[in-house]
This record gives structure tokens, sequence and C-alpha cells, in this order.
């Protein structure tokens, strides 16, 4: 698999004059994935500007995949909206849960210049996946390295026993989920 940036049609650059947009290509011998690039300085912004965006490139370039050949890369086209600051999680669910077109993810609080190297580190985090293997790898090798979970509340609260997946009591998970409900 390869990651590369490649040219956007002149379309959607005279449409979203003024917006900062870049396009990359994960390309595998079977099949192609266009991720489509936006940064935004602030939600506000983007707010004003995603829905354009996802317009345009359904419009532009979604719309000019045709046949059997292209069945593949017409319906995995991702757009990346990437905000230098912090994005309100409303905004982010309203953005990411559209279902128009492409599949839609909010990257906020970026500080990092966007290099190839961060574009690629962003592909891998929310669209190949690619560094599972990796993961699995460094916590099979080092087993004292454990998941420790951000609400630490949350997880006291919910038995071993469905942790482990032992029990499909549907009794203690809806007591489960009344308990999580007052946390």
């Amino acid at each position: 698999m390869k990651y590369y940036k490649a040219e956007i049609e002149e379309t959607i650059l005279s449409i979203l004059e003024g917006i900062n947009i870049i396009k990359y290509v994960i390309e595998n011998n079977d099949w192609k994935i266009s991720v489509f690039l936006s940064v935004f300085e602030d939600q506000q912004t983007l707010n004003k500007s995603w829905v354009d965006i996802s317009s345009t490139i359904s419009s532009a370039f979604q719309v000019n995949l045709i046949g059997k050949e292209n069945e593949f890369e017409k319906w995995n086209i991702y757009i990346l909206y990437i905000c230098k600051n912090d994005v309100e999680k409303g905004l982010k669910n309203k953005i990411e849960n559209d279902k128009f077109s492409s599949r839609k993810i909010v990257e906020d609080n970026l500080k990092e210049i966007l290099t190839d190297e961060v574009v690629e580190k962003l592909i891998v985090k929310h669209i190949t996946n690619t560094d599972l293997e990796e993961l699995l790898e460094i916590t099979v090798v080092n087993p004292e390295l454990t998941y420790i979970p951000l609400n630490l509340n949350i997880w006291q609260e919910i038995p071993k026993e469905v942790l482990d997946n032992r029990t499909k009591n549907n009794e203690n998970s809806k007591l489960l989920l009344n308990k999580l409900k007052t946390i």
C-alpha cells in the first residue's frame, strides 16, 4: 500500500477558491482511495465551509467515477477536515455523521505543520489502521503495557465478568447502564 499526493481537479479548485484543500491517494494493486484534506484555523470557518467542500467533491469528482472499474473508489472517498483549534463535539458529530457522498473525519487541535509524514500518520490513524499490527506487537512483547482508561470511575463500575465477556446476562447489562448514567 502506498500513499501519495495527487493533483486536484481544476473544477474543484475553482469552485473552492480560497479554501486550503489537498488530495492524497491510498493505492493498492486492486484498489484506490481518495483522501481530501482541508485545513482550517478555527471551527467557525470549518462550519461555514464543510458542506461546500463535501458537495463540490461529490459533484466535481465523485460523479466522474463511472463504471465498474471505479466502483470501489467511488464509494471510498474520505474528507479529512483538519482544524488547528478545538472543534465542539456537536459540530464534529454533525460533520462525521453526514452520510452524503463521502466519509468525513474531523481532526482538531492539530499543532503540527501538515507535512507528508503528518498526513500519512493521519491516514493511518483514521483510515487504514495499518498500525494495528505494530500496536499488537508492542503490547504482546511488552505485556506490562496495559490499557489505562480515561475515566477510571466508569471502568470500576463494570463487573469483571462483563469485561471478560463471560456472561451475556441482560439484567447485569441494564444495571450497569443505569450505574453509568449516574457517573
